[in-house]
């Protein structure tokens, strides 16, 4: 069932006649609630992922011959020549050695400059060759929920050494006093690290741009956007959302193209003061924090209302003339300020959908930290298309995902069909629940918690039945919180 037809049920049997759209919204609410807590309510075999992780080697000056300008009590630190590996976001929180202390990353400038987070100390350098960029920390899918399973396999990388990488706990890895500069080709063990959460995003504001040609938005339209912090790969929770009318509100120029600026909730302008080497030795507001922007496109753009659940999508920083970046998400970095949308392009239905994750990520490190790759490819720019530099090595991991929420009518469960009734259910006694009738809220209660236990016996993840041992005393069928079965074979 899609979300339409279980709406349709639960409307059914509970004799609703949702009226307004704002029945209809509780309605949906109530439906992802249930469809959340059903997912998340045991380990489910199909709530399982496969993810193929990057890691990356240690870089050096033996890998690009390039050496780098340090002056004491600066924060940034100029390359003589270009690092590609520093293109992008992987370096950002990550950490540089210098003089043997790690400093961690703030910001990559660009690819030949980066700022750290607070000052370096020690000897000026002109030339300094001993620097060394590590990768001391990975970061979960944004839709992890738990980690079931990490190890290296000769896949993707064939003929590679195959070995499982066993978690363990932060307690005993302090414990035993792992090494945190240890590297070696392989990892032995992952451990969880703590993580710092990404901010929310708070309001938008429109401002007027010059006048641009072309523009391809629909003049009239109505479009609903959001903005979001990113530090380093990683989005944080969504702001309040915005609407804007084409060719209408203050906002436009040029009759189709829309200008958008992030602010704080006292209409202070997002933006971090234009760095100074010589007066900024400490981290200022909002220093390191890009930012993105979202469009809701489950929205009648004609009438300006929600159709529901809002399904917020990215918007691309797509142009009039094609490019292999067309796809990527419009980004700000923290000294800049304005968006403006002029393509119908650049706010696709189909673009990535964000993920609720209110800025809280899995992350985990590995002991010891691998610095090794199975493939290097070399930077190239030809003919307009840029080969970016690649150190190939990837870790396989399974873990336990969240879905995507149901938004649009035709959403569907991403779980079994015969699961389906299980949301009905849920629903109905979230609803009745919420309107004081226990009685009723109890009997769909049930319906749902027998029905669950049945689901059990053909969903739930479970250990090697064949090696399992037989309770000390007499004989239990059932084991754990999730009713696996437990049988011997006997000799």
């Amino acid at each position: 069932m899609n979300l339409n037809e279980i709406k349709t049920q639960v409307a059914s049997i509970a004799n609703l006649k949702a009226t307004n759209t704002e029945h209809l919204l509780d309605m949906y609410l109530l439906i992802g609630m249930a469809y959340q807590e059903l997912w998340l309510a045991r380990p489910w075999v199909f709530a399982q992922r496969l993810f193929y992780m990057n890691v990356y080697p240690d870089i050096t000056f033996d890998d690009f011959a390039v050496n780098c300008n340090l002056s004491d009590f600066t924060r940034r630190i100029t390359f003589s020549g270009p690092i590609y590996p520093l293109t992008g976001n992987l370096y950002e929180g990550q950490y540089i050695e210098l003089q043997g202390r790690d400093y961690k990353i703030l910001k990559v400038v660009n690819n030949d400059e980066i700022q750290l987070e607070e000052p370096f100390r020690g000897t000026p350098a002109a030339d300094y060759e001993e620097w060394k960029l590590k990768i001391r920390t990975y970061t979960m899918p944004e839709d992890s929920v738990q980690v079931l399973s990490v190890a290296q396999k000769d896949h993707p990388s064939t003929g590679t050494t195959r070995r499982y990488i066993q978690g363990i706990s932060s307690h005993i890895e302090e414990a035993a006093l792992f090494s945190n500069d240890r590297a070696s080709a392989y990892a032995d063990f992952y451990i969880p690290v703590p993580f710092d959460p990404v901010p929310s995003g708070e309001k938008l504001n429109s401002f007027e741009p010059a006048e641009l040609t072309p523009c391809t938005l629909t003049a009239g339209n109505t479009y609903e956007f959001a903005w979001a912090f990113k530090r380093g790969s990683l989005v944080g929770p969504l702001s309040d959302a915005f609407e804007i009318t084409v060719g209408t509100d203050e906002g436009t120029a040029g009759g189709t193209a829309i200008g958008l600026r992030p602010y704080t909730h006292n209409d202070t302008l997002v933006e971090a003061p234009t760095f100074s080497a010589t007066t900024d030795k400490y981290k200022n507001p909002f220093e390191g924090l890009k930012k993105v922007l979202y469009v809701n496109v489950n929205y009648n753009h004609t009438t300006g209302e929600r159709l529901g659940v809002p399904k917020w999508v990215e918007v691309t920083q797509y142009g009039s003339s094609p490019t292999q970046y067309d796809h990527l998400h419009y980004t700000l970095d923290d000294e800049s300020t304005d968006w403006i949308i002029r393509y119908t392009q650049q706010i696709n239905p189909g673009n990535k959908q964000y993920i609720e994750v209110d800025g809280h990520y899995n992350c985990i490190r590995f002991y010891p930290r691998i610095n090794a790759y199975d493939a290097h490819y070399n930077y190239l720019s030809s003919g307009g298309v840029i080969y970016p530099e690649e150190y190939f090595k990837q870790i396989e991991i399974r873990y336990i995902y969240k879905p995507k929420a149901l938004c649009l009518l035709t959403d569907t469960p991403e779980m079994p069909y015969e699961l389906h009734n299980l949301i009905v259910y849920k629903t109905l006694d979230n609803y009745y629940t919420k309107m004081g009738n226990a009685q009723l809220a109890q009997l769909y209660r049930t319906r749902y918690e027998n029905d669950l236990l049945r689901a059990e016996k053909r969903y739930v993840e479970r250990s090697n039945l064949l090696h399992q041992r037989l309770p000390q005393y007499g004989f239990d069928n059932r084991i754990g919180s999730y009713g696996q079965k437990k049988i011997t074979l006997r000799g």
